[in-house]
């Protein structure tokens, strides 16, 4: 095993996302599964419940990590010794957001007058814990290319706690099975991770190790604040203004929202960065990698866009049941933005790659301002299918404020040479989106079952995406992608 974790570490791309793309769809499907299970067994509430939560402990995560994951991967010159103070600090940063954590549960429980939440904080302070635990040796596996091991680990501590959470549901656990498994998936993974990393705990830190790391992490961990806000505003707001249930409505739509994002972009993004920073002086290579890779999740979300925003009912209703109803009105809206998220979602790893945080930051800020303004035209409209709606023209718009600073500024490169490569993207979706809406009119006529309404729609949808690549000429340049285009280093 230890040969194979050593040939890992010089893995290339194509052969980590594999691995890391079937640990990761065999998770999500084990995900659907167990989801499918809980939606029936509890109710739009307990969902609710731990949503408002939830925003609050990734917020606490990510203030006590402080970008130190991308960090240790970006710096190739880190020593055993830097890494254990670093380690060091995590594990006293991780005691003190717990404490905090614990405290917030009095205000949280006054503002939405519900003394419950002072438990349910304090438990899940343990989730909050191991979390920011995880943060140094999840980094060092993916430094080292230990993809296998991590897709493996992913898989078994979902299955086990997920089984956990199903018994509890069943035992009328309510929303305390949900907090159980967030609690617990945390712990497996830090309990797998001391069996794989070597780890020390130093009382006395060095902050030498941490200055080392901090221009890299604080702009990292700048632009990841701002990235909660824009991904979390929404959702505290809604819980305030209509209550627990339609925010649980809306976070099962924008979460199944996530599922392509988290499970195509996001797959790459997990192997990108650690593969792509060795190259971090060649922006040529990184730009000219990135455009394969970006072609490929753009031709991806035409086909995800299309497909779901013509298929949310059949989709959200299968998976979920009838009480999630609602839900599949605001995934239609939020799904319109999909090929804009899984673009968009790979420049992250990008910014890493080329250790230029600081831009990433900036963009982040840009972002943020105009999800703010989408957020509360949203509010003003006062309707959750148009906030939704203002929420997904928020993610068009941060696909240009992205690319502006990423291409023109990161890579020095035009930014209307950068668009023109998505303008025959635009025509398969234009002509998928037309002809989903015409098959779907023709369904809703004869009024088909919903399993056979969902299926019919898919290989509508299949058949006349690979017509339309093949009648833009789209497929040659996947052909060419697939044979890994040999001759690169020829022509620059």
């Amino acid at each position: 095993m230890g040969n194979l974790f050593t040939l890992m570490s010089k893995i290339s791309i194509k052969k980590a996302t594999f691995i890391t793309a079937i640990s990761k769809y065999t998770n999500v499907l084990l995900g659907f599964i167990f989801l499918a299970i809980l939606a029936r067994l509890l109710t739009p509430e307990d969902f609710g419940i731990v949503a408002i939560v939830t925003i609050f402990t990734s917020f606490f995560s990510l203030i006590s990590n402080l970008g130190i994951g991308p960090a240790i991967i970006q710096d190739k010159t880190l020593t055993n010794e830097e890494i254990n103070h670093i380690f060091s600090f995590s594990v006293y940063a991780s005691v003190i957001s717990v404490i905090l954590f614990c405290l917030l549960g009095f205000p949280l429980a006054l503002f939405f007058g519900n003394q419950e939440y002072i438990f349910i904080c304090a438990i899940l302070s343990l989730s909050l814990f191991f979390n920011v635990l995880n943060t140094v040796p999840n980094a060092l596996l993916r430094k080292k290319g230990r993809f296998l091991l991590l897709g493996v680990r992913s898989i078994v501590v979902s299955i086990g706690t997920y089984a956990i959470t199903i018994v509890l549901a069943l035992m009328q656990f309510n929303h305390y099975a949900l907090i159980v498994q967030s609690i617990l998936s945390a712990l497996f993974v830090f309990v797998w991770n001391l069996k794989n990393v070597k780890l020390h705990l130093s009382l006395k830190i060095d902050f030498m190790a941490i200055k080392k790391i901090k221009k890299y992490s604080s702009y990292q961990f700048g632009f990841n604040f701002i990235n909660y806000l824009a991904r979390n505003l929404d959702k505290f707001i809604i819980g305030r203004i209509w209550g627990a249930s339609a925010l649980a409505q809306y976070d099962r739509a924008y979460r199944f929202m996530l599922f392509p994002i988290n499970n195509s972009t996001l797959v790459l993004s997990s192997v990108l960065h650690p593969i792509l920073s060795k190259d971090q002086d060649n922006l040529e290579y990184i730009y000219y990698k990135y455009m394969q890779i970006v072609k490929i999740l753009s031709l991806l979300g035409v086909f995800i866009t299309a497909f779901c925003f013509w298929s949310s009912q059949e989709i959200i209703i299968l998976v979920f049941g009838n009480q999630w109803y609602e839900a599949a009105n605001y995934f239609r809206w939020l799904s319109l933005s999909l090929w804009a998220q899984m673009v968009t979602s790979s420049a992250g790893a990008i910014y890493q790659s080329i250790g230029n945080t600081k831009l990433m930051f900036t963009s982040g800020l840009v972002h943020v301002s105009i999800s703010i303004c989408a957020i509360i035209i949203g509010i003003l409209l006062g309707n959750l299918n148009t906030f939704a709606l203002c929420v997904s023209i928020g993610f068009i718009v941060k696909f240009f404020v992205e690319y502006f600073f990423l291409v023109k500024k990161g890579f020095q490169k035009k930014l209307t040479a950068f668009l023109y490569a998505f303008i025959f993207d635009m025509i398969v979706f234009i002509i998928l989106f037309v002809g989903l809406f015409c098959f779907s009119l023709f369904l809703d006529i004869i009024d088909f079952p919903l399993l056979s309404s969902f299926f019919l729609k898919l290989i509508f949808t299949i058949a006349l995406f690979f017509f339309c690549i093949f009648f833009t000429g789209q497929w040659k340049f996947l052909k060419k992608i697939m044979h890994n285009n040999r001759n690169y280093e020829k022509t620059i």
